[in-house]
């Protein structure tokens, strides 16, 4: 079998200095600061060319890949919170037999050194190890693996400090936070409160006053709040400022006199990925991912970005996203900085350019969802951000997916998602434990969505990303060319829309007490997710017992499906599943008979 090896590397090119546009680099996020990735097959010769001593960091794919149909089919009827242990064990099993052959080949370097640092990747289901060339000549050909992935970092230069400090008035709310709404939700009750989020960065300040108090308690293994994939070590402390700076916006509490935090009272994890913004390996991230469906996050929230990869890496960042939503994960992720330095479709940074779970109804290009909400920026007039990458995206050269076709006349996937506030941000510094620090760019835009996410899910705690990413869409005050576009998405998040939006949490199935808004003694209680893709759950309360029938009928008045046809139990809620695989996109009439006369109906909406 002939097997290659392919070089990613990491460049940068960075803006010119006018002092507006390197104020804006100070602290954000230079979003595809490791700019385009070049992925260049190598041959097992060229392999063997390289010096014994040199440490080669590489994924070892296995050719038996994560089945992402087959997960969803089997985590369908389970709510979101129950979603990821059962995905991770699956993924878990998969590596552990498929990867056994491979392990032990590779282990036993470990006592020789040739081989320093070996981990397991089950998003992915590869191996992610660090050693001499010759370790990986010794899997070339293997029967279980499909191909290499060589990653070569490189130390990028820049002139901006990102660690500029400045202090601020105590005792406010920044702009910023009022501009969403923030604080009308936080009067409602809802402060994010048991949600935990993921910040995949440089790390997180868990000293500063703001978030020490509702960090992730990671038992004896984990005493600092998270994992460091940098320096893989147990301490993911941010010694450059960005990641601090992403963690105050979702959930700095005010604590020290200012409220940064959308969401005050989320619970932070950190995962460092970076030791700064200007160095990393793509791999240190995958596997922060994995560490994150493992521990059971509900968001992750990055702001980082791998510029414009080739299709090896975008294929590994789609499945990945993919799996994460079939976990029940709402991942939120920033478009870049790159408006002024790139065109679309190259100009939204990876992995922003992965499919948002929900089609929003002006996305006319055919393709399947994925996982990743991508989010531009705006000042405080609304005015798109100098900077913020804008779409459109492909994905038409890169297998298995070969969707949302820009060529022939064809209009590509529209980026970003949604947008938030970028400009003249207050969030929290790494180098101080009670101070604030400047916050910029669309690394600053990202952390506001995810905090709307934690929002949201602290209202109702199971929805799923695609009832998720509907509600941020379409309560988004609609910006610029009217509606979604590839400048400013769907609109500004408005999170006292979306929380007014979002339906109350629903009872355990089981034993129901009669309601007497329900008419005639039936109601269909709940469909979600609504819209839904390729499947919806519908559950239906009836007050006595009797015949119950329940059908599905398309927009023409066909019954193209009965979900239930019998007699059944009152007091009860009744669940059944509607799977439209094979069916054309559109909206279906979903009608609850009970004994033949009384008659509800509820719809729903099918995107393919």
């Amino acid at each position: 079998m002939k097997l290659h090896i392919l070089f990613t590397l990491h460049t940068m090119k960075t803006m010119l200095p006018n002092p507006r546009r390197l104020l804006l680099l100070i602290t954000a996020l230079i979003i595809g600061a490791t700019s385009v990735a070049h992925a260049v097959p190598m041959t097992a010769s060229r392999l063997a060319s390289l010096p014994d001593d040199t440490t080669v960091t590489a994924l070892i794919l296995m050719k038996e890949r994560p089945d992402i149909d087959a997960l969803r089919y089997q985590v369908r009827m389970l709510k979101r919170d129950e979603r990821s242990e059962v995905i991770w064990r699956e993924l878990d099993d998969l590596a552990r037999r498929s990867q056994l052959r491979v392990r032990r080949i590779l282990d036993p370097e470990l006592d020789t050194g040739q081989l320093h640092h070996i981990r397991s990747l089950r998003i992915a289901n590869g191996i992610v190890a660090h050693g001499s060339p010759r370790v990986f000549e010794m899997v070339l050909g293997h029967r279980d693996v499909s191909r290499l992935i060589h990653v070569i970092p490189r130390k990028l230069e820049t002139d901006a400090d990102e660690s500029t400090f400045t202090e601020v008035q105590p005792g406010t709310i920044p702009w910023h936070i009022n501009h969403i709404q923030a604080p009308q939700c936080w009067a409602a009750g809802y402060t994010g409160e048991g949600v935990l989020v993921a910040i995949i960065d440089t790390g997180v300040n868990y000293r500063h006053t703001d978030i020490s108090d509702h960090l992730w308690d990671g038992g004896e293994l984990y005493p600092k709040h998270g994992y460091d994939f940098a320096d893989q070590d147990f301490d993911p402390i941010d010694e450059s400022g960005h990641g601090a700076g992403v963690a105050g916006l979702v959930a700095g509490d005010g604590s020290s006199g200012t409220s940064t935090g959308v969401a005050p009272e989320a619970t932070i994890m950190g995962l460092r990925v970076r030791q700064d913004l200007f160095s990393g390996i793509v791999t240190d991230t995958w596997l922060a991912q994995d560490f994150a469906l493992e521990h059971g996050v509900d968001v992750i929230s990055m702001s980082l970005g791998w510029g414009h990869p080739g299709p090896e890496d975008r294929l590994i960042w789609r499945q990945n996203y993919e799996v994460l939503e079939a976990a029940g994960i709402i991942c939120v992720k920033s478009a870049g900085n790159r408006r002024l330095e790139r065109i679309p479709p190259n100009a939204i940074s990876v992995p922003g350019g992965v499919p948002s779970p929900w089609r929003h109804p002006d996305e006319v290009e055919q393709g399947t969802r994925g996982g990743q909400i991508t989010v531009g920026g705006v000042d405080q007039q609304n005015q798109q951000s100098e900077v913020s990458s804008p779409g459109p995206v492909t994905w038409e050269d890169v297998e298995p997916w070969n969707d949302y076709p820009m060529s022939d006349g064809h209009v590509g996937m529209i980026k970003p998602d949604i947008c938030a506030p970028s400009i003249d941000g207050i969030s929290l510094p790494f180098d101080s434990h009670t101070g604030y620090a400047p916050f910029n760019n669309t690394s600053m835009a990202q952390p506001h969505v995810a905090g709307a996410v934690a929002l949201i899910l602290s209202k109702n705690f199971n929805m799923l990303p695609a009832e998720v990413d509907s509600i941020l869409q379409t309560t988004a005050l609609d910006l610029g060319t009217q509606g979604k576009d590839n400048d400013f998405g769907a609109g500004l998040v408005q999170t006292k829309a979306a929380i007014d939006a979002v339906p109350a949490l629903e009872p355990d199935p089981g034993e129901f007490p009669f309601d007497p808004a329900l008419i005639d003694g039936i109601a269909i209680d709940i469909v979600y997710p609504n819209p839904f893709n390729p499947w919806t759950k519908v559950k239906v309360i009836i007050k006595e017992p009797g015949e119950l029938k329940v059908r599905v009928f398309n927009s023409v008045g066909q019954v193209v499906d009965t979900l239930a046809q019998g007699r059944f139990n009152n007091n009860k809620i009744h669940e059944f599943l509607f799977d439209a695989t094979g069916l054309a996109s559109g909206t279906y009439f979903i009608q609850a008979e009970l004994t033949g006369s009384r008659i509800v109906t509820s719809k729903a909406t099918y995107t393919k």
